[in-house]
Order: structure tokens, then C-alpha cells, then sequence
């Protein structure tokens, strides 16, 4: 016999000891009962009837009829060894039948057993009688009691279950409650890891619990909706979260609010940590964590204890709503923190000098590309010449594509931020919130852009002999592109889910108002119905106005209008001075007294001069705005 097994039968031993006296004072020592049960905290369940402390438990046990106890079966189990903070206590069950009053009736008695002053002391117990008789008078009229009244047994089952729970619940939150703290000193640096091992363990019980309750009820379809062990009926997830999860029912079954009622010790340690961390991507990692890893992945799959027989609730489904209202926080913390992250990082952007250098950058790459480029050619020929079993017409490598991180690298501080910052927001947000999202932070970075390019402008040029203010718009429009392309597939997905929310910019237009009031004065006081009183009053004076403000139109209108500034900023630079001559004979020619010789600018001669100088621009000055 091992030393575990011998540790089990003193347990035995002792609790079975315990009983016989516990019961012994019952019928004939009720003078000393008191001492079996703890000083404080103890708990009496008299048939649904709590009574506490010890000194109450002894006077209500002193009032009862004397009693004649005769045990059938006695069950031991241990629990709480070796957790860390928690003693060990010990559960017994009994049952038999008790002549109370000259009344003889079945019980069940449950009670925990925990040391106090080196002895087993009662510290909980619950105590349910059925009258004997009435189930055999029962018996010989219908035949087995298991042919009783449906509605009597369904409220005896739901009271079976309701003890239960109540009694696993007791014993399981100290022990739940020391766990997660515990792991919460572990992993004080690290709240995902944190976030990720007390889901597992949390996720981890509640399996277990399946199995010990399946020991116990029958999990297989019932008929009509489980009763409610708490009586109340439960909502769907929070409006942000419950698109992405399965509609749940309005009546929940005992198991499924047992299990909801442990998640919440979960969420009631990790929403503080949650709702006071200040950075965007660990709230980003949380909400995947929770949402994808947790959620998507290890509840959508049916584990084993489920798929062995047909069950009429989720065993998981008290976790999976616990979670989808944590994900719900987490999402309300992630468009806070986004909005100011887009504010002081995004907007708020100060370009240091290296940010401001273009066309030098691209410059710089493009160097760097042909020597490249170049170093491959040689160390080709090189290995070319030295092979002579080679093919001469083999094709040659071609030179390694620039790096992402290089082309990263390319763009400017806000433009990477912000498509940074989508990629990580995309997972964890519903495509509606994120829609929102992105439109607020690209029309910052297009303001971010649009200041860039200003400073562009107005540096002086170096090199070129035009002006920077083409440089300005050529950045502003290289990046938004960027911004275009970096921002299709979130389009694309939100075309996909059918999703994609009408945003509308609505502006007022006071105008009217301000011509009434102010314009016709001279019409307030006419005694007609051209009155502008009247008019005022049975008249719309305010327009209003709706205009879609998605992201792809946010980007392409700012695309449209820089494009038409670059193409109008490009003729300048080539033909500047022919396009004002002709804008200028334009002007003239729509004069009535209009006379050719009384203005020599616009003599063919000029024409013909300014021609060549636009020529001669298109073959110098074009091919170098191209290079730019």
C-alpha cells in the first residue's frame, strides 16, 4: 500500500469517525453538539432554510424533535490538497432515513470538514428531508416513483441542481480567487501572458466541471427551456461585440450560469489591467488574444466531453460570454487609445529635417539600388568566367528587390504609423468600428501630409533650377498612393462581410437665413405675401447637405485635387509663360474696343518667341521634371 493510499484511509477513517459522533449527539448528546462545529463562519441548510453561526446552529438544533438516525451510505471526498493558500477540507454525504417526530424520512445530509485546533470541525452543512411514507403511498397507487408527476420531479431535479451548484461555487471561488492571484504576481510583467494562462486555466475548469456534473445529471436533450438557477433572464453581448459571436438564448441552463459566475472572478481581475494600460499595442495583442485565440480558435472547436453524447446546452457558452463582454472593454479602450494616438503621434507629427528631404531620399536609394545592382552584375561575370562548362546565353540574375523594411523605411514618419496602426486594429475590431476608426486617422495623416508638403515647398531648391513647390506636391502624392494601395484589402474585406456603413459629412448652410435678415430689411414690415418675415417663418432657411465620407473617397478626392495641383504646377514650370500670354490674349480678345497694335505683347512676334522658349523648355526642362 502506498503512502497515498494510507493517507486515504485515515481520511476515511477519521470523517467516518466523525459521523458516528456527529449523529450520536444528533439523537442523545445534543448538549454538546456545538463543539463539532467551527467558532465562526459555520453554515446550516435546514431544507432550503440557511441558519449561521454557531451559537444560532445549537439553538435551532435544540428546538427540533428528538431523532433516530440510520445512515445507508457515507461518501469521503478531499479537496483544496496541495493548492497553495488553501486548507484542506473534506466533503461527506450521507444518506439514510431519521425518524423525526415519529415521522420517518429519507435524507441527505452533505457537510465540510476542515481542522480547527488539530480537530475536524463542521464548517458547512445542508441537510434535505423527503417523507417516506408519502412516496410509498405514491408507489402503490401509481407504481414506481419514477412514474411521479413531471412538474414535481423537474422542481425536485432543478432544487438538486440549484444545491449543487451553490455548494460547488462555495468551494470553488477561494480556490479560483488564490489561483489568479498567484498568477497575477507571476506574470506582473507581462499582461498577455497573463491574459492568455488564466484563460487557459479558467477555460481548463470548466471542462472539468462538465465532466464532474455529468457524473451526477443527465446532460442529454431536455424538453422546453432549462429553468434559470438564478430566476432571471440573461442578455446578448454588448452591441460592439455580438456581431461576431452566435446569438445566445434568453433562458440560460444552471450549468451554463454556474460557469459565468466563475468567468466573472476572470474578468473581474483582468478588466482593471486592462482598462488602465496606456499602450495601443498591447491592447491590440489583449483583443486578438482574447477574441481570436481564446473565442475563434479554441471555442469553435467541440471538445471531446461534448462530442460523446448530445447535450442540451454549451458547456463553454458561459465563458465564450464572459470573454465577448471583455473583448467588448477592450474595444472601447482600443478607439479611445487609437483617437489620441492619432491625435499626438499622427497629427501632431513635428518632421525632424531627414523627413523633409526629397527628392534626396529617393535619390539616395536609387544610388543605392544601381550599385547593388551593379555589384551583382560583376560577381555574375565573375562566376561566369570561371565556369567554362556554363551557357553562355544563360540568363544573368536579376538584382534583389528592395526589402519592405527599406521601402518602410521610404515613407513618411505618419504614413507608416498610421498603416502600422490599421494592420494591428484590423484583427481586433468589428469592421464597422474599424471603418470609423481609419477614416479618422487617414484624414489626419492627410493633414500630416498636407503640412509636410507646405515645408516642402517653401525650402529652398539645391539642385534643380525650379522651384521645391513641385517636390512638395510630388510627395503628397507619392504618399497617398501609398495610403490608397495600403488601405485596398481593408475595403475589399469590408465589401466581402457586407458591412461597410454609410459615413456622411453633413454641412450647414446658413445663407439663407443671413439674406433674410440682413438683405431684405425693406421687406419686413409689407403688408403682402412678398413679406420676408413670412417668408423666414413658412420657408426652410437652413440647407443641409450629406456628403459620403468612407476612406477610399476621403483618399481619392484628396488624389484628385493634388493631381490636377501637380499637372498645373508641371505646365507652369515647362510652359509657363505661353500659357499666361494665351490667358492674357484670351482676356483681351472679349474687350469690345479691343486693337492689336495698341498692344505689342500680343504681336506674332512675341508669339513666335515665346513658342521657341516653350520648345526649348519641353526638351530641356521636361525631361528633368520627369527625373524628379
Amino acid at each position: 500500500m502506498t503512502e497515498a493510499d494510507k493517507q486515504d484511509e485515515k481520511i476515511c477513517k477519521e470523517a467516518s469517525d466523525f459521523t458516528k459522533i456527529f449523529y450520536d449527539a444528533m439523537d442523545r448528546k445534543r448538549d454538546k453538539i456545538n463543539y463539532l462545529y467551527c467558532d465562526s463562519g459555520s453554515t446550516l441548510v435546514w431544507n432550503g432554510n440557511p441558519v449561521s453561526g454557531s451559537d444560532n446552529i445549537f439553538r435551532f438544533i435544540s428546538s427540533l424533535p428528538e431523532t433516530d438516525h440510520h445512515l445507508v451510505s457515507v461518501d469521503v471526498q478531499q479537496i483544496n490538497a496541495g493548492l497553495p493558500g488553501s486548507p484542506d477540507l473534506l466533503t461527506v454525504t450521507t444518506a439514510g432515513n431519521v425518524t423525526l417526530g415519529g415521522t420517518m424520512h429519507g435524507f441527505t445530509h452533505t457537510f465540510i470538514l476542515m481542522v480547527e485546533d488539530g480537530k475536524y470541525k463542521m464548517e458547512f452543512e445542508q441537510l434535505h428531508l423527503k417523507t417516506v411514507e408519502l412516496l410509498a403511498a405514491k408507489a402503490s397507487t401509481y407504481g414506481l416513483p419514477a412514474e411521479t408527476d413531471e412538474t414535481t420531479d423537474a422542481a425536485m431535479l432543478a432544487e438538486c441542481q440549484q444545491a449543487y451548484f451553490n455548494t460547488r461555487q462555495q468551494l470553488l471561488t477561494p480556490i479560483i480567487q488564490a489561483t489568479l492571484a498567484y498568477m497575477a504576481s507571476t506574470y506582473a510583467d507581462s499582461s498577455c501572458a497573463l491574459t492568455r494562462s488564466s484563460c487557459s486555466f479558467i477555460l481548463g475548469l470548466c471542462d472539468d466541471e462538465f465532466r464532474l456534473y455529468r457524473q451526477f445529471f443527465s446532460t442529454g436533450p431536455i424538453s422546453g427551456d432549462p429553468p434559470s438557477r438564478l430566476g432571471r433572464k440573461i442578455s446578448s453581448p454588448t452591441p460592439s461585440t455580438a456581431s461576431a459571436y452566435q446569438q445566445q438564448p434568453d433562458v440560460l441552463h444552471p450549468f451554463e450560469e454556474f460557469i459565468e459566475a466563475i468567468c466573472r472572478l476572470l474578468y473581474d481581475m483582468l478588466r482593471p489591467i486592462i482598462i488602465h494600460n496606456p499602450h495601443l499595442e498591447t491592447l491590440a495583442e489583449l483583443c486578438a488574444i482574447l477574441k481570436v485565440e481564446m473565442i475563434d480558435e479554441r471555442c469553435s472547436i467541440v471538445p471531446a466531453i461534448v462530442a460523446e453524447e448530445c447535450t442540451s446546452f454549451d458547456p463553454r457558452a458561459g465563458f465564450v460570454r464572459v470573454i465577448g463582454e471583455l473583448v467588448g472593454d477592450v474595444a472601447e479602450r482600443i478607439v479611445y487609445r487609437a483617437a489620441l494616438y492619432g491625435q499626438t503621434d499622427i497629427a501632431g507629427y513635428k518632421p525632424a529635417t531627414g523627413d523633409l528631404a526629397y527628392p534626396e531620399k529617393l535619390e539616395m536609394m536609387k544610388n543605392i539600388e544601381k550599385e547593388k545592382q551593379k555589384e551583382a552584375e560583376e560577381g555574375a561575370e565573375r562566376q561566369e568566367a570561371g565556369s567554362a562548362r556554363k551557357d553562355s546565353t544563360a540568363p544573368r540574375p536579376s538584382p534583389a528587390p528592395i526589402s519592405a523594411v527599406d521601402l518602410h523605411c521610404l515613407w513618411y514618419p505618419t504614413v507608416r504609423r498610421t498603416v502600422m496602426c490599421l494592420a494591428k486594429l484590423y484583427r481586433c475590431l468589428d469592421i464597422a468600428v474599424f471603418q470609423s476608426i481609419a477614416r479618422d486617422l487617414l484624414a489626419m495623416c492627410c493633414e500630416s501630409l498636407e503640412a509636410a508638403a507646405l515645408q516642402i515647398s517653401a525650402s529652398p531648391s539645391k539642385k534643380t533650377g525650379h522651384s521645391k513647390k513641385l517636390d512638395g506636391e510630388l510627395f503628397l502624392v507619392k504618399h497617398l498612393l501609398i495610403l490608397r494601395e495600403q488601405t485596398t484589402p481593408y475595403r475589399q474585406a469590408a465589401h466581402r462581410a457586407d458591412a461597410t456603413l454609410p459615413v456622411l459629412d453633413c454641412s450647414i448652410d446658413f445663407a439663407k437665413m443671413k439674406s433674410s435678415l440682413f438683405d431684405d430689411k425693406s421687406r419686413w414690415f409689407e403688408l403682402s405675401s412678398n413679406n420676408a418675415f413670412l417668408e423666414l417663418l413658412f420657408s426652410v432657411p437652413i440647407h443641409v447637405s450629406e456628403q459620403s465620407g468612407d476612406t477610399r473617397r476621403i483618399i481619392d478626392n484628396q488624389l484628385r485635387t493634388r493631381c490636377n495641383q501637380l499637372i498645373t504646377t508641371s505646365a507652369n514650370i515647362v510652359v509657363g509663360p505661353f500659357l499666361a500670354w494665351v490667358d492674357t490674349a484670351e482676356d483681351e480678345l472679349l474687350k469690345p474696343d479691343f486693337d492689336l497694335k495698341k498692344h505689342p505683347d500680343l504681336s506674332p512676334s512675341k508669339l513666335s518667341e515665346l513658342a521657341k522658349v516653350a520648345v526649348k523648355a519641353l526638351s530641356h526642362t521636361w525631361p528633368e521634371v520627369c527625373v524628379v
